[in-house]
């Protein structure tokens, strides 16, 4: 699925930007880092690794377009990942002989694909959650914490922030509709959320008391 053309990666990969570049690597970056030490090796080495990646990608990124048919941007990136860590175990002599399609699972931490997919979904969403949070204000962002994450009844939270019960199930589903747009933004990548929501999709305005 190509990516769209609003996105993040678009725009990475089409303009090549330094804001861009700058959003992608507080994006990026912490994941990376994150993923590459859970194979148990040291701060320094976890850097090392994702530089290599980095470098990878700048020079790697803008050719991504014409190859997105191939599949999903998060599983191009994990190949570029599982290259740099191969690499890194040859030149520390843990592998001998290795293919991307054999890792030993107890060597290469990205061998599960679904795990990657997982996390990497998740992490985009955590970015896009929390930018969303620091743009809502308080009263909305109660609404769609306790309804929707917490799943206590409207009505319930309703009368916590004197609104009736529609407000704070249409205050939830707007919030969870701007997230939803700014994650297919910064990914590009629809799949993620393949039900649509029920409810007023008009993202603009919010219910206040």
């Amino acid at each position: 699925m190509p990516v769209t053309r609003d996105s993040l990666i678009f725009r990475v990969t089409q303009n090549g930007d330094g804001l861009s570049w700058e959003e992608f690597f507080s994006i990026y970056q912490p994941y990376l880092f994150g993923v590459v030490k859970r194979s148990g090796i040291t701060d320094d080495d976890a850097r090392d690794i994702v530089q290599d990646v980095f470098v990878t990608l700048v020079r790697a990124l803008p050719q991504f377009e014409y190859r997105a048919e191939r599949g999903r941007f998060r599983g191009w990136l994990k190949t570029v990942v599982n290259n740099a860590m191969i690499d890194w175990y040859r030149r520390k002599g843990r592998l001998r002989e290795v293919s991307l399609n054999a890792l030993p699972s107890q060597d290469v931490p990205l061998a599960d694909e679904l795990e990657w997919d997982s996390s990497y979904c998740l992490r985009v969403l955590s970015v896009a959650t929390q930018r969303i949070k620091e743009r809502s204000n308080t009263v909305t962002w109660y609404c769609f914490e306790e309804h929707s994450l917490r799943r206590r009844k409207a009505a319930e939270v309703g009368e916590e922030c004197g609104l009736t019960e529609n407000a704070v199930q249409v205050n939830a589903c707007r919030t969870w509709l701007r997230i939803r747009r700014l994650y297919v933004k910064l990914d590009g990548d629809f799949s993620a959320f393949s039900q649509p929501e029920q409810g007023n999709s008009d993202s603009s305005s919010e219910i206040s008391a």
